[in-house]
């Protein structure tokens, strides 16, 4: 329940138009690298760590919402985790424009509602407020 929280914090965190565009992008990527957690440990997996844990523990996630999840929103959440590990370990990418926040607040909001509609005892739980 607690990725869930972090994932529901995260998102409505990004689509706080008061903070800047890289802080709402990197929000919106927070919120669903949180919704991969929770769903992997839910599933009684655990992340591994080392490089490229992050995408492969989305990834794994966006492997279990497809074919529901368009391929270019899979691709832009993967996009997202790439210039999230440039800004971080490499040159700093450039900042998003408000255009690519906007694009990927959309796209995390619909693996949210696909992963409410796959798995809805994991909302059951009903720990997030409304």
């Amino acid at each position: 329940m607690q990725f869930r929280r972090n994932a529901a914090s995260f998102f409505q965190a990004a689509k706080d138009d008061r903070h800047s565009p890289i802080v709402r992008y990197a929000n919106a990527y927070e919120a669903v690298h949180a919704l991969a957690v929770g769903f992997i440990y839910i599933h009684g997996l655990a992340p591994g760590g080392g490089d490229g844990h992050r995408i492969k523990v989305i990834g794994t996630l966006l492997d279990h919402v497809k074919p529901d999840l368009d391929l270019d929103d899979r691709s832009e959440i993967e996009y997202a985790a790439r210039q999230r590990n440039e800004k971080i370990y490499e040159s700093p990418a450039p900042p998003p424009s408000v255009k690519a926040v906007e694009d990927l607040i959309a796209i995390v909001g619909n693996v949210k509602a696909l992963i409410r509609q796959q798995w809805p005892s994991w909302y059951a739980l009903k720990a997030d407020k409304p």
